[in-house]
Order: C-alpha cells, then sequence, then structure tokens
C-alpha cells in the first residue's frame, strides 16, 4: 500500500489509483467537450402586463401559494411564456418575493 503525503498531487493519485484499481482511463477530445457544452440561448417572452396583474398582486403580498398558481394559469396561457414561468418559479423556490416584485414592475404601467 502506498501512502501520498499532504498535499496530495492530483497526478500521483490518479496514478496509484490506476495501478492499484487496474483502471484504463478513457479520454476525451477537447473538440467533443465545447461542442457538448456550447450555451443553449432561450428566449424569454413576458406576458402581457394584463396578465400579470394578479401575479403582481400576490407578489406585493407575499403570497406564496397564490404565485405559483398564477404562474402555473401562466404557463397554461401559451408554451412561450414557459421559459418566464420556469424563472419565476426558481425564484419562489428561493423566496425571492422582492426580486419578483421587481421584476414584475418593470413590465406592468405604473398607474
Amino acid at each position: 500500500m502506498n501512502f501520498l503525503p499532504k498535499p496530495i498531487q492530483a497526478d500521483e493519485l490518479l496514478r496509484q489509483l490506476q495501478t492499484q484499481l487496474q483502471l484504463i482511463w478513457i479520454y476525451q477530445n477537447e473538440s467533443e467537450l465545447t461542442t457538448k457544452l456550447a450555451p443553449v440561448v432561450i428566449e424569454i417572452v413576458i406576458p402581457q402586463a394584463s396578465e400579470l396583474m394578479t401575479l403582481h398582486e400576490a407578489a406585493q403580498r407575499c403570497d406564496i401559494g397564490d404565485i405559483q398558481a398564477e404562474i402555473h394559469r401562466i404557463k397554461q396561457l401559451d408554451p412561450k411564456y414557459i421559459p418566464f414561468a420556469e424563472q419565476i418559479l426558481i425564484l419562489t423556490d428561493e423566496f425571492e418575493i422582492e426580486a419578483i416584485a421587481h421584476l414584475l414592475q418593470a413590465h406592468i404601467p405604473t398607474s
């Protein structure tokens, strides 16, 4: 059994693992990695202000249940609203109510 002194050197650790466990490392080309990790651009379409009013009111009341219910209703209106709804649901899961209200205020005309 070989021991590794601290700080452990990653290359030496991997070499010893390969020897002790009789591993064969499989390497992947960098070009394959960059192709697989290419960023995906998703267009976020914001519903009309009239559709956001109830959601905004729920956010002002800090009512998580109503926010989630309203977002699920908006998702059913049109599939193009799903990315927007998912972003709001992420904020809801993190209890970022102020962020939701701020986002909505930017898309609702003030009276």
